[in-house]
């Protein structure tokens, strides 16, 4: 074998090698030890990160114990008085029939469908009756004494017609029976929000297809505005009595009007133009859509023959048996309907007879469409303006009004136009001012309502509950500030189950402060009038950053707001809305409760930060919380030495003592107390507010 290579000798290192070796090793023991030191310390921090989860687990486990065990002491509590409270409300209802049966009404039983449909079938058999009208016939049967011969018949035929005061007679009453409508389908509202609240749980009542049941009398009302129509323009020349000979107008009630009725039946044969076309007793017009104009647009047709203009409207809403979940305005209690009519030849003197034509087709209502659809009619505008006077039971908050038309593929209000207030009719037009009357342009002739921003008075500004005594509590409720005539604060007087309006002071609300209503119907009547605090879950999508509670939160902060309200005063806290959480709320409660016996009636609430306990509410838990409303931001943390708690009960035993707050719970007023939940679940301030 060959001998081996020697290994060659490894150079000698420059003294720059060598100093970056040893650099390099002493970097490399350096990051040893920074290891080792820093295993060290992960491995002492993963031991006190443990301990502490540790310890927050043993804290959670206890707090859920001790949270479960309070909901189960306070279940207890409450479960005796919960027999007590359903025979309290009982007994109210029971007592409240009793005071209402003395009442007669002229109008069906509102909790029987069977007695509604009596009510209408028998409308309806008249208008049929009437509308082909049959005289009566008189037989007078003759014998003669002691006479063998067979007796004598004579007929005697009434008349074959209606005499001209029945006939105007039968129009009135058939307006008054709308009349009479309108107060069912009232009665038949405020029985459904009754029965839809919490207290309908001791009614003793089964539902009722309220919608169906409203649709149907509805129905029955626009049916009977054609026949009356009908009536009017086969009998014009006996049912007209105004001075220029072509109109009819009727307003139903003097005292309430709430329907308003004008036809106009073009009569005389002249020819004209028509500058406008009023109603004056009723406050409709119909005028060019411009001052400079000099008349409404040819394709209304109104120099043609057998042409009428029927106007109608209504201080409530027709459409409202339909219901929306989610819309962004409703209507409010002002409609209005404008029709083009056409109807058949009109009687033809003939010597001393005066000859009507009557066919099928003459009791039949012919609505012409507006605009035509002709191709003369497009060469024109159809605009027109429309005024109408507001119903006194809205409250006219704002400048201009929005104007919607209603839909009859989706029963939906959709808004059309805006209508201003005090619009003037040129120099040439004698209209005396109205600070009521509402202009608006359209350029079709359709069923048209007033309407309102569903969410125009949320988020509240502000809401607070306070007991006055035993029996009273009064809610004070502020909409959504903008700093403008717009704003309201809402004072409500909660006694035993009933509510009533306190405040504003406004004209328009005037009915709602003399009486006393169920909160359901209180608040329905309000937003009727252009105040809505009954908003739906789905239409917080028209707000910005609002996020609704759970109805798990809701329900329970409710039923504790419900039970404490009558000694502590509860109120909102600006800081609710700061980082929307939908399974928490913040609000406040008093330090100071009213005592049994002791009587408090001022509007005032404490106004310093140290008079209050600040809440933060969740739906498994509470607590006493940092925040204040001095303050800029939110603290949510828990006050030092604080704990969480199951409920309201709980978490002010500790503070006020356990034996004051038993004592409150067996004084617990039954019927305000459910009227105060009733109240708060349809209003929602934690939502809201």
């Amino acid at each position: 074998m060959p001998p081996k290579a020697k290994a060659a000798e490894p150079k000698p290192k420059s003294k720059k090698a060598l100093a970056l070796q040893a650099a390099i090793d002493q970097s490399t023991k350096e990051a040893q030890k920074t290891y080792k030191q820093h295993e060290q310390l992960r491995t002492k921090a993963d031991q006190v990160e443990k301990s502490q989860r540790e310890y927050l687990l043993l804290d959670e486990t206890v707090a859920r114990e001790r949270i479960k065990e309070e909901k189960k002491r306070y279940r207890a509590a409450v479960a005796d008085l919960r027999t007590e409270e359903q025979l309290a409300f009982a007994t109210y209802i029971k007592h409240d029939h009793w005071e209402h049966i003395s009442e007669a009404s002229r109008l069906p039983n509102v909790h029987s469908e069977a007695d509604i449909n009596d009510f209408l079938s028998s409308w309806k058999s008249r208008q049929a009756a009437n509308d082909r009208y049959e005289p009566d016939t008189v037989v007078i049967a003759s014998r003669a004494p002691n006479s063998t011969e067979d007796g004598k018949l004579l007929f005697i035929r009434g008349e074959q017609r209606l005499p001209p005061q029945k006939r105007r007679a039968l129009i009135r009453g058939e307006l008054l029976q709308c009349y009479d409508a309108y107060e069912l389908a009232e009665k038949i509202k405020d029985d459904r929000d009754t029965y839809n609240s919490i207290a309908s749980t001791a009614a003793f009542q089964k539902p009722m297809p309220w919608a169906s049941v409203l649709q149907q009398v509805y129905l029955q009302l626009h049916a009977t505005f054609d026949f009356v129509s009908t009536q009017t323009l086969r009998f014009y020349d006996q049912v007209i009595d105004s001075a220029d000979g072509e109109t009819v107008t009727r307003t139903v009630s003097a005292a309430n009007p709430v329907i308003k009725f004008g036809l106009w039946v073009k009569t005389k044969d002249v020819t004209r133009s028509f500058t406008s076309l009023a109603f004056p007793e009723i406050e409709v017009r119909l005028d060019p859509k411009q001052n400079s104009l000099p008349k409404l647009p040819k394709m209304l047709g109104l120099s043609k023959e057998n042409i009428a203009v029927r106007a109608v409207q209504l201080a409530f809403d027709p459409y409202s048996c339909y219901v929306s979940r989610r819309s962004q305005y409703y209507a409010l209690d002002c409609t209005i309907k404008i029709d083009l009519l056409t109807f058949a030849e009109r009687p033809r003197p003939n010597g001393e007879w005066l000859l009507r034509m009557e066919t099928p087709e003459s009791h039949r209502l012919h609505v012409e469409e507006y605009p035509p659809r002709t191709a003369e009619a497009r060469v024109e505008d159809p605009a027109l303006r429309i005024s109408f006077e507001v119903p006194k039971s809205i409250v006219i908050r704002q400048p201009s009004l929005f104007i919607g038309r209603w839909n009859e593929e989706t029963h939906e209000w959709e808004p059309c136009s805006g209508a201003t207030l005090g619009a003037s009719f040129g120099p040439t037009v004698r209209v005396a001012e109205n600070p009521r009357r509402a202009t608006f342009i359209a350029s079709e002739l359709a069923q048209f309502a007033v309407l309102h921003e569903t969410v125009f008075d949320v988020v509240y500004e502000s809401w607070s509950l306070k007991p006055f005594d035993g029996s009273r509590i009064l809610v004070t409720l502020e909409g959504r500030h903008r700093g403008d005539a717009t704003d309201r604060e809402f004072r409500f007087l909660l006694e035993d189950a009933k509510c009533r309006l306190l405040s504003p002071e406004d004209d328009e609300l005037a009915p709602l402060r003399t009486s006393c209503w169920s909160p359901a119907v209180l608040l329905r009547k309000l937003k009727q009038s252009g105040f809505n605090f009954l908003v739906r879950d789905e239409e917080a999508c028209f707000l910005e950053n609002v996020i609704p509670k759970t109805r798990q939160l809701e329900e329970k902060a409710y039923a504790d707001m419900a039970q404490f309200s009558q000694y502590f005063t509860i109120a909102s806290s600006r800081h609710n809305k700061n980082g929307e959480d939908a399974d928490m709320a913040l609000f406040r409660v008093s330090k100071r409760w009213l005592r049994p016996g002791e009587e408090d009636e001022s509007f005032d609430i404490p106004t310093t930060s140290d008079l209050w306990h600040s809440i933060r509410y969740r739906t498994d838990d509470c607590a006493l919380a940092c925040f204040t409303e001095l303050d800029e931001t939110t603290n949510m943390s828990i006050l030092d030495g604080a704990e969480t708690h199951y409920n309201l009960y709980s978490l002010l035993a500790p503070v006020e003592g356990e034996e004051s707050l038993r004592g409150q719970l067996l004084n617990t007023n039954y019927l305000l107390r459910r009227c105060v939940l009733e109240f708060l679940q349809l209003v929602r301030p934690l939502t809201w507010g």
